[in-house]
């Protein structure tokens, strides 16, 4: 998914209210605390990757399997504050991700913005390995 990153000018193209919305929407101390903490995250990711010599894809998505479920709590939380009634399956949570990554990009916030598309990469790769769980109603648990 490519998102291009706004400009100063463009963003102040778009009305008070839309941008004050999509201010508050990105404000959530969950997402901020996902996106400060990827770095340091994929930091380490790499450094197990180096230090185990991974050296299939098999052992890299175990790996990233493994960062997911550390993450999930955080993710799963920061989704349900905004969808409280909306069970998280794996479409609405892409979804949401995404959304976050162009709140991100509208914003003018280009890190945040790689950050989240990095994140959905990393999803993405997983549930095409069938490495994110899920119950009987595909929910993720």
């Amino acid at each position: 998914m490519a998102v291009a990153t706004r400009s100063n000018e463009e963003l102040q193209l778009l009305s008070i209210p839309f941008r004050s919305r999509l201010n508050q929407f990105m404000s959530s101390l969950t997402k901020k605390r996902i996106v400060l903490n990827w770095h340091k995250d994929k930091e380490r990711i790499q450094r197990k990757l180096y230090k185990d010599d991974v050296d299939c894809d098999t052992q890299f998505l175990l790996c990233l399997a493994d960062y997911y479920h550390e993450i999930k709590p955080i993710l799963l939380q920061s989704y349900r504050e905004e969808y409280p009634e909306e069970p998280p399956t794996p479409a609405k949570l892409k979804e949401w991700m995404e959304d976050c990554a162009i709140a991100s990009s509208v914003l003018g916030h280009k890190k945040a913005r790689n950050v989240w598309l990095e994140i959905i990469r990393v999803f993405e790769w997983l549930m095409e390995a069938n490495l994110i769980p899920m119950n009987e109603k595909n929910v993720l648990i």
